[in-house]
């Protein structure tokens, strides 16, 4: 038996997946599995063995992972020093400063700017990339947070920072 808290949770998440454009495309006996939990309606699937769970999956996945794309490259440690070192020269910071512990305001909108390319074009893991600034994971959804909350230094009356992101981004995908 389910708490009400979780009832209420399961319920906030359901109807969140509900309005996805994707739901409407299901069929009756795909929804029922959706409704019943993925695992309960997998198993169900496997014992009918002709239900399409395909669309069933890319809902589940839309719900976990809404802010992000579902196909993303894979980011190697060249891309890493590319992409640090295309916003540091913009910016004049030096590369050091960003890996370092430096905590001025400056810094940390370059940190940012630099941490929300990575995480926005590719498909690595905020601990993953945590190692990589020598930072911890929970660092780095800050630093996403800021972004999408438009916080601090990424507030809508600065359009500077968004433009320079945007060039950035443009920039970064033609290579």
């Amino acid at each position: 038996m389910l708490s009400k808290k979780h009832e209420a949770d399961k319920f906030k998440q359901l109807k969140f997946a509900m309005s996805a454009p994707m739901y409407n495309s299901l069929d009756e006996d795909q929804k029922k599995i959706f409704r019943t939990g993925f695992k309960n309606g997998y198993k169900l699937a496997k014992v009918h063995n002709e239900l399409d769970l395909s669309k069933a999956k890319s809902i589940l996945h839309f719900i976990r992972r809404p802010q992000r794309k579902a196909v993303k490259k894979i980011l190697s440690f060249n891309q890493t020093d590319y992409i640090v070192g295309l916003v540091c020269d913009k910016y004049q910071v030096k590369h050091d400063l960003i890996y370092g512990k430096c905590r001025l305001e400056f810094i940390c909108m370059v940190r940012s700017i630099i941490i929300n390319l990575i995480y926005d074009l590719f498909e690595i893991s905020t601990p993953e990339l945590g190692r990589r600034f020598n930072r911890d994971h929970s660092t780095i959804l800050h630093h996403t947070r800021l972004k999408m909350n438009k916080k601090r230094y990424w507030r809508e009356s600065n359009d500077a920072i968004y433009e320079d992101y945007e060039k950035f981004k443009k920039e970064i995908t033609q290579e």
